[in-house]
C-alpha cells in the first residue's frame, strides 16, 4: 500500500484516509450496524478530536476508530495513519516489524 505522507498530515485528510481504508462500506456502529444516517453527532473527543456519534437505534456511541485496532486509543488521526504506515514522528522508530495484534508501546500513552 502506498501512503502519500504529505497529503495525510492534515487531520481532515487523515480522517478521510482512515474512513476509506478501515471503513470501506462507511462508518457503522459495530454493535447494531447503524450508520451515519441513524446517528447524531454527540461530541468531540478531547485528545484525538474525533467526532463521537450516538446511535438513535441503540443509544450506543462510536467514532472513527470503532471496530479498528485504534479503538479506545486517543491518537490524533494523523498519528494513527503514520503508525499504520510504520513511522511515528516523535521518535522515528520503525514499527513495521511490530506484530499486528500488538500495539506499538508509544500508542499506549
Amino acid at each position: 500500500m502506498d501512503f502519500p505522507i504529505i497529503d495525510l498530515m492534515s487531520e481532515k485528510a487523515s480522517e478521510e484516509w482512515i474512513l476509506e481504508h478501515f471503513h470501506p462500506n462507511g462508518l457503522r456502529w459495530p454493535h447494531c450496524g447503524a450508520g451515519w444516517a441513524e446517528a447524531s453527532e454527540c461530541r468531540r473527543t478531547r485528545k484525538s478530536q474525533l467526532t463521537v456519534y450516538r446511535c438513535r437505534r441503540c443509544s450506543g456511541i462510536y467514532n472513527l476508530y470503532s471496530g479498528t485496532l485504534f479503538e479506545a486509543r486517543h491518537l490524533p488521526p494523523a498519528q494513527a495513519v503514520l503508525l499504520v504506515r510504520g513511522v511515528e514522528p516523535d521518535d522515528g522508530d520503525d514499527v513495521t516489524s511490530v506484530d499486528p495484534g500488538q500495539c506499538h508501546p508509544s500508542a499506549k500513552r
